[in-house]
């Protein structure tokens, strides 16, 4: 069964409605391959992150 690809501004959406503030400074410990797919792959994922924590806010992704 394959996976539907889940576009960015969805991601964006649900980051938002989990909690996530813009501004604010979120830690990412994830695996790209445990994510469903979205849209664009890693890039689509970091740019929803961004998205949802806009401008001011800070990613942290795993070394």
């Amino acid at each position: 069964m394959a996976l539907r690809t889940i576009d960015r501004g969805a991601v964006t959406e649900q980051l938002l409605a989990l909690g996530v503030q813009p501004g604010g400074v979120l830690l990412v410990p994830t695996a790209f391959p445990k994510v469903t797919p979205v849209e664009d792959e890693p890039r689509g994922l970091i740019e929803a992150l961004q998205a949802a924590l806009g401008p001011a806010g800070t990613l942290c992704p795993p070394e």
